[in-house]
């Protein structure tokens, strides 16, 4: 069990600039002290803190081995010509609440598509949002559909609604795809609510 303690003291190392080792073949094991964060699980290497010029993701063979958390968090951000690979979304989104509450994670990421793809602008790109609207919103509902609970913190939607709201001057179906996206979703959350009253249902029995 992670203690609350603990995660400060990573909290501190992560704003220290050490970095991020990536496994993307695991699941989260067993954390001890000298353990680095990754989205899978935990390397038992810790790498050396680095200047800030080279904290830029490290690369084998094509893949994502190490990163500082900025990092990580920028390359699960879509862009035009961009889409992170499934198994990193889901790994990255499990294992960064350990370091990042969700509602922090999706406010940084909504705020660097926001930067990058210029969405503050008086006049936006018609053709350039267009590619990226598409990318978005299939992130938003890979995180929906695979951590729903996520999405009860009034935050998180409010995250959500910007980002259609800032996009859907160039297409108009972008707000189609967000009513759809939020019915399913209040499914979802329905459907957790009914077997969380059904646990508490069976406890009470018990102790009684």
């Amino acid at each position: 069990i992670l203690r609350k303690n603990t995660r400060s003291s990573f909290n501190r190392k992560l704003q220290n600039r050490n970095y991020v080792c990536i496994e993307l073949g695991g699941m989260p094991q067993t954390l001890s002290s000298t353990s680095m964060f990754t989205p899978t699980g935990f390397s038992p290497h810790q790498l050396p803190a680095k200047e800030p010029e080279q904290e830029a993701q490290s690369l084998q063979g094509g893949a994502l081995t190490s990163a500082s958390l900025d990092a990580l968090i920028q390359h699960l951000v879509p862009t035009t010509e961009y889409y992170p690979e499934k198994a990193y979304i889901f790994t990255f989104l499990l294992s960064s609440r350990l370091f990042i509450e969700p509602h922090d994670l999706l406010s940084r990421v909504c705020h660097m598509c926001i930067e990058q793809q210029h969405l503050d602008d008086p006049v936006l790109d018609k053709a350039k949002v267009r590619k990226f609207g598409p990318k978005i919103l299939q992130l938003l509902t890979e995180w929906t559909e695979t951590f729903p609970s996520d999405f009860r913190d009034e935050q998180m939607v409010g995250h959500l609604k910007d980002m259609v709201r800032r996009i859907a001057p160039c297409d108009e179906a972008y707000w189609k795809k967000l009513n759809q996206l939020l019915q399913n979703l209040n499914q979802k959350l329905a459907t957790l609510n009914q077997g969380e009253e059904s646990i508490v249902k069976v406890n009470a029995s018990v102790s009684d």
